[in-house]
């Protein structure tokens, strides 16, 4: 008897409660069909959904039969036990599960990634994020996805591209590659939201040629501020100062190469992404996302994109007449 057989009996055995009761009726069909025949050339779509700012363990820690919590070949610590067993002292925080729906995230800067990372010994992660990083879930609060997982395949060895939070690392998903050291935290959004915030920012940046907006980014790691209106000052400060956060942003700012990182952050990213390389293929592509998509369709990121959306834009009004500079903005 094949996988698909196997649950099948188990859910008409098990009744409503069985391994469809939750999937809606698209998927419960197309897991009732048998597998088609051929290869990969019967594959039609390929679908790709990036969730956000949780482990695999966090949603499928206690599934059975994954790597999860109960991983014979997990990590080991300097004390002999595995790297469940987070040190937080002089006592031990293990895995737990909660029922809360809406929980407070742990911090998921490149600092603090770094900081847990502990140089490869990953003993400081209570340390660095707090109890909330060893935080689960099990079948009775996500009943649908562990539903999912064993009507079709789940796969358990998913990782971050980058040890920080989430615009490299969807930068990854659509590109395979970040470029740019200020992009390996959220600066990228920062900045472009930052800039472009308000008709008095849309002005003073249209007011400037490009070098000139980027030894204005640059003067403030300086401490230069004078040549600034103060919104713009103000804006831009807490992202271009002390050695904190991102800590690749304030080397990468003060080498020979500062100029061309700033002005890619600020008006595309210059690399090739997917979409691109699908398109020069002749292959079709599609990005759905939310009207306010919380800066998380890294496409916008990219200088193609950029200007796409300067153009489309251009007969919007920002505040007082003048068009709005990206997409961020506009959703807002």
């Amino acid at each position: 008897m094949d996988r698909r057989r196997f649950l099948k009996h188990a859910a008409h055995a098990g009744g409503a409660a069985g391994a469809m009761s939750l999937l809606p009726p698209s998927l419960a069909q197309a897991w009732a069909e048998p597998a088609p025949p051929g290869g990969w050339d019967r594959i039609e779509h390929v679908v790709i959904l990036m969730q956000e700012n949780r482990s695999f363990d966090h949603y499928y820690g206690s599934m059975p039969g994954v790597r999860g919590y109960a991983d014979l070949n997990a990590l080991q610590l300097s004390t002999g036990r595995s790297v469940f067993h987070q040190p937080d002292g002089g006592r031990v925080v293990l895995p737990y599960t909660t029922t809360l729906q809406n929980i407070d995230g742990t911090d998921h800067g490149t600092r603090t990634g770094h900081d847990a990372f502990a140089a490869g010994r990953h003993d400081a992660w209570i340390e660095a994020k707090g109890e909330g990083t060893m935080v689960g879930y099990d079948r009775d609060s996500l009943g649908f996805y562990y539903q999912l997982a064993e009507a079709f395949t789940v796969l358990d060895g998913y990782h971050c591209s980058v040890n920080g939070p989430t615009d490299p690392n969807r930068m990854y998903l659509f590109s395979g590659t970040v470029e740019n050291p200020l992009a390996l935290d959220n600066y990228a959004e920062h900045l472009q939201v930052s800039l472009f915030a308000d008709d008095m920012k849309l002005r003073w940046m249209r007011s400037l040629p490009v070098s000139g907006i980027v030894d204005a980014v640059l003067g403030l790691v300086h401490g230069l501020t004078g040549a600034l209106p103060p919104p713009v000052a103000a804006a831009l400060a807490g992202l271009v100062g002390p050695r904190t956060g991102n800590l690749f942003l304030y080397d990468a700012l003060l080498g020979p190469d500062a100029g061309r990182y700033v002005n890619d952050i600020i008006f595309g990213l210059p690399w090739t992404t997917y979409a691109e390389r699908l398109q020069d293929r002749g292959i079709g592509w599609r990005v759905y996302q939310e009207w306010d998509n919380y800066t998380d369709n890294a496409l916008d990121f990219f200088l193609p994109f950029r200007e796409a959306a300067r153009t489309a834009l251009k007969y919007t009004n920002g505040g007082r007449g003048v068009a709005f500079e990206n997409f961020f903005r506009y959703y807002a």
